[in-house]
């Protein structure tokens, strides 16, 4: 029985191995009088995001993985977000015309 889905590139797995890697730092950082000079001694939030290319290579197969992945996959609680480069492009666009209006006096 033949895959019902693509291989993610190795370039995704890679980059996605590093955030999950940059997680794990950051985890053992905490325990350091410097991380709570930096940041205090409460709890910080953060997640990660992954850029993989251009929309136009995206299959909506392989959209329906990255949304799901970006929307249940959590690493130590924290959210990878896992987008393309029109994506990315995109929001900014939509922020900055949010941004615009709301300066027009």
């Amino acid at each position: 029985m033949g895959k019902s889905s693509t291989d993610w590139s190795q370039r995704f797995e890679h980059g996605y191995s590093q955030l999950i890697d940059w997680f794990a730092i950051l985890d053992d950082y905490k325990k350091t009088d410097k991380f709570r000079k930096e940041f205090g001694n409460g709890h910080i939030s953060f997640s990660g995001m992954l850029i993989v290319g251009r929309s136009s290579g995206v299959s909506d197969e392989d959209r329906i993985r990255l949304d799901w992945r970006s929307d249940k996959v959590l690493v130590d609680s924290h959210v990878i977000n896992c987008i393309t480069f029109d994506d990315l492009h995109q929001d900014l666009e939509r922020r900055l015309q949010l941004y615009r209006a709301a300066t027009k006096g």
